[in-house]
């Protein structure tokens, strides 16, 4: 005798779903349709009413969940310094996008005196584009002054 288990989610009419559920999971649909940037993904999350985007958010992983709630929560101006920012590194191809995380990860690990003479380098204004060398610098506002 052969004995079954069914998931309320395999089947959509045995799950109790409520309205804002249906309505979170049609918009995380949206959300892992086409490759959405950053920017998409905001947009997206910024326009659903604060109980469907509590609903969504719920459906994330912490990680991502706090990165978006925090973006969310930033006044707009700084917002909009943000998404550039990732506009400009999603851009960028692979090696390049991995070159510039890997600088900011090595000035990471620099005290301050190093860091500042770093990004005002020869040598890194020789490695870097004008706006890999804006990204790289906004990530260290006072050492780059």
């Amino acid at each position: 005798m052969s004995v079954f288990l069914l998931a309320a989610g395999s089947f959509p009419a045995l799950a109790q779903d409520t309205p804002a559920q249906r309505k979170a999971a049609k918009q995380a649909k949206k959300w892992v349709g086409p490759k959405l940037t950053p920017r998409q993904q905001l947009e997206l999350l910024m326009q659903m009413p604060p109980e469907e985007r509590e609903q969504f958010l719920s459906q994330l992983p912490e990680a991502r969940r706090t990165q978006l709630e925090n973006l969310v929560k930033l006044p707009a101006e700084e917002r909009a310094l943000r998404l550039r920012r990732l506009d400009l590194l999603n851009s960028l191809t692979p090696e390049r996008k991995a070159a510039v995380t890997q600088e900011i990860g090595n000035i990471k690990l620099m005290n301050f005196v190093r860091r500042r003479a770093r990004l005002h380098s020869k040598e890194f204004e020789q490695s870097f584009t004008p706006d890999e060398q804006e990204l790289i610098r906004d990530t260290f506002v006072k050492a780059s002054q």
